[in-house]
């Protein structure tokens, strides 16, 4: 059994992203509300934690720290969990 599973993996199933992305709302007094992608803003903090903008522009242990924590809850919020 245990070498069965070695040559033939287990199918996994998985839930795919949705084709808008990880959005955020803002809501204001008069029921106004602003729909605003997160996908960019991922994209760059995940760039800066994995030190790919490092080269191009230094970023200090600051900055870092603050794409991590941006990171986390989306991260948190993807999973429902709590923070």
């Amino acid at each position: 059994r245990n070498r069965r599973f070695l040559s033939k993996p287990l199918p996994l199933e998985f839930k795919s992203n949705p084709e808008y992305g990880l959005r955020v709302i803002l809501s204001f007094q008069p029921q106004t509300r602003f729909l605003i992608p997160l996908d960019r803003c991922i994209q760059m903090a995940s760039s800066v934690v994995r030190n790919k903008v490092r080269k191009q522009y230094p970023t200090s242990a600051y900055y870092n720290n603050q794409a991590a924590s941006f990171l986390q809850s989306c991260f948190i919020s993807i999973l429902n969990l709590k923070g």
